[in-house]
């Protein structure tokens, strides 16, 4: 399985394609913070509540990672294209993932556990750009998943 790693600057320059109109200066690759550069943009994005987060941050239930999956795109289907992804573990270095969206069931289950020794899925915060569909999926550490399409031309 292919990926590469690429550099916050090119991460959030596709995050603001998504959001053009935004003329905030400082944000950073975190979903408060993507939160307020959409406000400054004049978008109201809709944050959506994980029923059952609350178990499974505190272990008490395992979700697999397709029902992550399913969770995480059920308003959204994006194409097969590439996607960006920051996790939290992606601000040590500073760099993001860039994988084709076919290949990321594979990744999360086996390519990131093995770099990270961790479970892709976690009660962290993740963020998915997709940069051919101005598409932008975000989950919150606090059990919240929010997707949102430029859908101007």
């Amino acid at each position: 399985m292919m990926y590469d790693k690429i550099p916050f600057d090119r991460v959030k320059a596709e995050v603001e394609s998504i959001f053009p109109a935004a003329t905030l200066e400082k944000w950073d690759l975190e979903p408060d913070s993507i939160h307020k550069l959409a406000d400054n943009a004049g978008i109201k994005l809709q944050w959506n509540k994980i029923d059952w987060w609350t178990s499974f941050e505190y272990g008490h239930i395992e979700v697999s990672d397709d029902k992550f999956l399913s969770v995480l795109f059920e308003q959204v289907k994006p194409t097969d294209n590439e996607v960006i992804i920051v996790t939290d573990e992606c601000f040590k270095d500073k760099l993001a993932y860039y994988l084709d969206f076919k290949d990321l069931t594979e990744f999360a289950a086996t390519t990131y556990p093995d770099i990270h020794q961790m479970d892709f899925f976690q009660p962290h915060d993740l963020i998915f750009i997709f940069p051919v569909d101005k598409l932008l999926t975000v989950l919150h550490h606090e059990g919240y998943v929010m997707q949102f399409k430029n859908t101007t031309p």
